[in-house]
């Protein structure tokens, strides 16, 4: 049995969002339900309205769209934060690692105690402004194919030279940022080919050369942080492998550069077997962790927000499968 001290966190950023994520947590989990409660005071002051009646549409709040990228970064990051303090307030699962990729690297900076998260969530919000303001619409689309097909992938570069890889997480499931000019004919050409996809709700093609409109200010406004070694080892979903400092320039990276995702699972996978505890809004790491992990590893992963709303299942697996405790590390300001 892998018991809670070899947990690793695992945050994800944009591309997945939809209403109403963990709806069902929010009205059992008090520890989750408070710290989004705190953290939508702090960002209401930005955003000028409050993300949790947007999201679960509560004090006749209208819905805001899921591809607002300040809403969606407001989200991705609360949700995110609220159930890593969930885990390791109430059910004492601490993590050995904590591993973002994308947004998910500011989430993992709070969580491993190298950034405060009220300074964190100020900065991500006025990111997001950030990129709104200086970056042309775009977007990102995730692919699936047969494996076989390896030569549709490097048909699209060869046919679509503005697009940028974002990501390869495993054998024929990729992700692509592009113009919206340009997404419009990708789209076109997987049809004609029977190659499924699924474009993300995200605005603009992070990841790619079309944001760097938006590095200088990014980076200043990362500035404003006051950052610290962390106290639980950070791996890099950009270098793949551990950071012992992280600085503003980092931040850009994050968001800017291509996303090792599974070659950080194999650093990992290489120093010994983990339970990666999926702590997206919307459960897509598990799967693609599960695939990258060797089958005859003693490793898994599992979620716990999912579209089917079995959070509290999801909990009740985690607390039987985990056995032991660590003490708490992370600095929680909130």
């Amino acid at each position: 049995m892998i018991n809670k001290s070899r947990a690793v966190f695992l945050f994800t950023g944009q591309g997945y969002q939809y209403h109403d994520l963990s709806a069902n947590l929010y009205r059992s989990n008090a520890t989750f339900r408070d710290t989004l409660q705190k953290m939508d005071v702090e960002a209401s002051g930005i955003t000028g309205y409050s993300v949790i009646n947007s999201l679960y549409r509560m004090n006749g709040a209208a819905r805001k769209p899921a591809d607002d990228i300040c809403y969606s970064h407001a989200v991705t990051y609360m949700l995110e934060y609220a159930l890593a303090m969930a885990l390791q307030e109430e059910m004492d699962v601490h993590p050995s690692y904590v591993l973002g990729v994308g947004l998910g690297e500011a989430v993992a900076a709070t969580v491993c105690g190298a950034v405060d998260p009220s300074e964190m969530l100020s900065v991500v919000l006025k990111q997001a402004i950030v990129l709104q303001e200086c970056c042309d619409e775009g977007g990102m689309i995730a692919i699936t194919q047969d494996p076989l097909q390896e030569d549709a992938r490097q048909h699209l570069f060869r046919i679509f030279d503005k697009s940028s890889l974002v990501t390869v997480y495993h054998c024929g499931h990729y992700i692509l940022a592009a113009p919206a000019n340009t997404l419009s004919k990708i789209k076109a050409y997987l049809g004609r080919n029977n190659i499924s996809y699924h474009q993300l709700p995200v605005k603009y093609a992070l990841h790619s050369p079309l944001i760097d409109a938006a590095r200088s200010k990014f980076i200043q406004c990362s500035r404003k942080l006051h950052f610290c070694p962390p106290s639980i080892p950070f791996i890099s979903g950009v270098y793949a492998t551990q950071l012992y400092n992280l600085s503003p320039y980092y931040l850009w990276q994050s968001m800017r550069d291509q996303i090792r995702f599974s070659d950080a699972i194999r650093h990992l996978e290489a120093t010994g077997k983990y339970c990666y505890i999926d702590c997206s809004p919307w459960g897509t790491l598990q799967p693609i962790c599960n695939e990258i992990i060797h089958r005859e590893s003693a490793s898994y992963a599992l979620d716990v927000i999912t579209p089917s709303n079995q959070e509290q299942n999801n909990l009740e697996l985690i607390r039987k499968r985990l056995d032991c405790t660590m003490p708490v590390l992370y600095r929680n300001s909130l």
